[in-house]
């Protein structure tokens, strides 16, 4: 909390990050091996996330890989190098590490679960899981298996605190999916 202002500072890097997941779709489409179509989310002040905005993927995935963190900081770290490897071409571990930024932002909801559900910082945790489900589905979609891809992306609509990448992604699908004219 900032005394100064009363606000939440959680609350300002939801924004933060927000707007720098819309930042991300639009920049790096046209130097993207994925389907530019498909939007990926990254918290941009934790985990190298102004270097992946950058496009600088290497130095990312090189800074990230070798960091083993739990909680919240561990979940920005699996979210961001996901993000990274995607967007370089590298599937394999960007599903693995996707599939443990999900595990992990679960685990912190799990451990939340007490508190009440309305606050701002559940609120937050469920965005943040909304973004590694939207982002684990991009994968599932790219490496051609568009049912998980539609099941993530789902999950993320129903975590209870709306991003938009995730609609926008599971229309992105169903034009994908859709027969040829």
């Amino acid at each position: 909390m900032d005394y100064r202002t009363g606000r939440s500072t959680f609350t300002g890097l939801l924004r933060s990050s927000a707007t720098i997941i819309l930042a991300l779709s639009a920049s790096t489409a046209a130097a993207a091996p994925v389907n530019p179509q498909y939007t990926v989310g990254v918290i941009n002040d934790y985990a190298l996330g102004r270097s992946i905005l950058a496009q600088k993927y290497d130095k990312a995935i090189g800074k990230l890989a070798a960091r083993e963190t739990s909680g919240i900081k561990g979940f920005y770290i699996a979210n961001n190098l996901c993000v990274a490897y995607l967007k370089s071409g590298q599937l394999e571990a960007a599903q693995s590490v996707c599939d443990r930024a999900v595990t992990t932002i679960e685990a912190i909801l799990e451990e939340h679960s007490a508190r009440r559900s309305n606050s701002p910082k559940m609120l937050g945790y469920r965005k943040y899981l909304a973004v590694a489900l939207s982002n684990r589905g991009v994968v599932f979609a790219v490496n051609g298996a568009p049912q998980l891809a539609r099941e993530d992306f789902v999950a993320a609509l129903e975590t209870q605190a709306y991003v938009q990448i995730a609609e926008n992604n599971l229309a992105r699908l169903d034009v994908d999916a859709a027969p040829a004219a």
